[in-house]
């Protein structure tokens, strides 16, 4: 897969991951449990309704360790690295709106008040920090501090 694939991949595993949080999968599986309870197959029934669901939100959780990738190739492969950061930045800036409307009404959906304070804020706020702690990594292994040698050559033997 090139890195446009495993965004596609990471941004659809992201919204399945956002849908179901609204949406239960349950919901989805509940018609075809009856059905199976109603014919005699209450094992069935059981599995569909706790083991489908189950497994399914794995898809969802799949997101978050590809941007992550992704982030770091393009650590790697900016010209600009505090640009970067800077975009990364911007874009958590931008998207914690829609972040906190979402969360906003997945709390109303269960009866949960809340007040748009008390959100946490999005994922690309945490890749930026990553960015950061990454760059300056890189920045101190360079010029300041030559004996960061030593500490990657211990987490390359564990």
């Amino acid at each position: 897969m090139n890195i446009n694939q495993l965004k596609i991949l990471a941004l659809s595993s992201m919204f399945f991951d956002h849908f179901i949080r609204i949406f239960p999968l349950v919901d989805w599986f509940l018609p075809l449990a009856e059905w199976l309870s109603s014919i005699g197959h209450e094992d069935l029934s059981i599995w569909v309704v706790t083991w489908i669901p189950h497994s399914l939100v794995y898809f969802g959780r799949v997101a978050a360790p590809v941007f992550m990738f992704c982030i770091v190739e393009g650590f790697f492969h900016t010209r600009d690295i505090k640009k970067y950061i800077l975009r990364v930045f911007a874009t958590g800036i931008l998207a914690q709106i829609p972040y906190i409307l979402f969360d906003l009404i997945q709390d109303r959906l269960y009866g949960i008040t809340g007040d748009w304070k008390e959100v946490p804020l999005n994922i690309l706020f945490t890749l930026s920090l990553g960015l950061v702690s990454l760059w300056g990594l890189i920045h101190a292994r360079k010029k300041v501090i030559p004996c960061w040698d030593w500490v990657l050559l211990y987490l390359q033997v564990l």
